[in-house]
């Protein structure tokens, strides 16, 4: 059974999910969300990364024009998210939204 390709995009996120992501993925973590932006197809098949919510928008739409079909989720704190952030992640099809309080 092949691994499904996880990049994580913060060392403290890495550090917070690592134990339950071990079995089932392999993991990427390097620390700069730049960086996924080099990734070539196929690339990863999920990214998460950790980011505030002015930049996970612009790094979504980054990833997309760069070519990116994968699944992308952010982690930030969910108090933030408005409604104006709903319709922007729906346009640059950003997959889902972890809250920072709640993650393992």
């Amino acid at each position: 059974m092949n691994k499904s390709k996880v990049l994580i995009v913060t060392n403290s996120l890495k550090e917070r999910c690592e134990a339950v992501l071990k079995e089932n993925f392999e993991v990427y973590s390097p620390g700069d969300p730049k960086v996924a932006l080099i990734w070539t197809k196929p690339g990863p098949d999920v990214i998460i990364a950790e980011m505030p919510k002015f930049d996970a928008i612009g790094y979504t739409k980054a990833l997309r024009e760069a070519g990116y079909e994968g699944l992308i989720f952010v982690v930030l704190d969910q108090k933030t998210i408005d409604d104006k952030f709903r319709l922007d992640c729906k346009a640059y099809h950003l997959t889902g939204v972890f809250d920072i309080n709640t993650i393992p």
